[in-house]
């Protein structure tokens, strides 16, 4: 299972040799030391993932439910922005999934036919339909120019668009 928080990108398994433990697995050493499972955090050069932590089933549960609880943020990108998630590929994981939903939704041909998902299908600026900007990122009237990333959402936020 892969699992990304705010601060943190880790992988969970089932500990091949310990029926109640996981294997909990980082790309990197700061984030193993950083998260607050507890364990002992081991460093393998050449693994796929090169830290890792055996923890028991129930002490990552646990982590799972403080995780849930601590939940704060209405906008998962956004509550990156100041941490270490922000400067890690956590965009090319979004845009390869939105892709996929993308595909999933409306066939190979997507992003030259129709480039939104299902959720923006009916996304109105000022009574006007909007497009998906291939070059910002985001979507705006045809004719406007490019609008710096996230002001779409902010519009969003403020109440300007209409279903």
């Amino acid at each position: 299972m892969w699992i990304f928080t705010n601060n943190e990108f880790l992988s969970a398994v089932r500990h091949r040799d310990m029926p109640d433990h996981l294997m909990i697995r980082y790309r990197n050493r700061e984030q193993a030391q950083a998260c607050t499972i507890p364990g002992e955090v081991t460093i393998t050069q050449m693994a796929d993932y090169i830290a890792r932590k055996t923890v028991s089933e129930t002490d990552f549960t646990n982590w799972m439910v403080d995780k849930i609880q601590e939940l704060q943020y209405d906008n998962y990108k956004d509550s990156t922005k100041q941490t270490m998630m922000h400067e890690a590929p956590l965009m090319d994981v979004w845009q390869t999934m939105h892709q996929w939903q993308t595909k999933e939704e409306h066939g190979d041909n997507a992003y030259n036919n129709h480039p939104s998902s299902a959720f923006w299908n009916d996304y109105h600026i000022d009574g006007d339909e909007t497009v998906f900007c291939d070059d910002c990122w985001t979507r705006h009237k045809a004719e406007e120019e490019c609008a710096p990333f996230g002001d779409d959402w902010d519009r969003v936020e403020e109440g300007e668009t209409s279903e």
